[in-house]
């Protein structure tokens, strides 16, 4: 990373009259088991906050959940479900132009207005769950 300070951080207090405009929080006792993430970071990933999980949203995967609480043979089994139902899946295109079978859910080719560049413009239907 060529944009890092070729120096190592200055210790607090070692430019006169300057302010702490921001601290991390110290990290929880047993961050080393979670990856050294913070407080913050390890609540990211639990589901249900208050609002509404995207339908695309990968907590809503049994495989995932599974694997989250710790049961990795039934995340193993709900896996390899997931995978042979997309290899089944798709079967009948092998062969075949992804375009030839497959269309975007939520989005559509378009021009800029402006620039007349190609574009994806959202449909506005993920919400909807279809």
């Amino acid at each position: 990373a060529s944009n890092l300070p070729k120096h190592p951080p200055l210790p607090l207090g070692a430019i006169p009259d300057s302010k702490i405009l921001w601290q991390a929080d110290p990290k929880p006792e047993h961050s080393s088991m979670y990856y050294n993430f913070s407080s913050f970071t390890m609540k990211l990933n639990e589901a249900g906050q208050g609002g509404k999980l995207a339908p695309t949203d990968c907590r809503n995967r049994p495989d995932i959940r599974a694997l989250e609480e710790g049961d990795l043979d039934s995340a193993a089994s709900h896996k390899e479900a997931l995978e042979n139902k997309q290899r089944e899946t798709r079967k009948p295109f092998k062969g075949k132009k992804e375009q030839e079978w497959w269309n975007p859910r939520w989005f559509h080719p378009d021009k800029h207005p402006h620039t007349g560049d190609e574009i994806w413009r959202f449909n506005n239907k993920f919400w909807s769950g279809d």
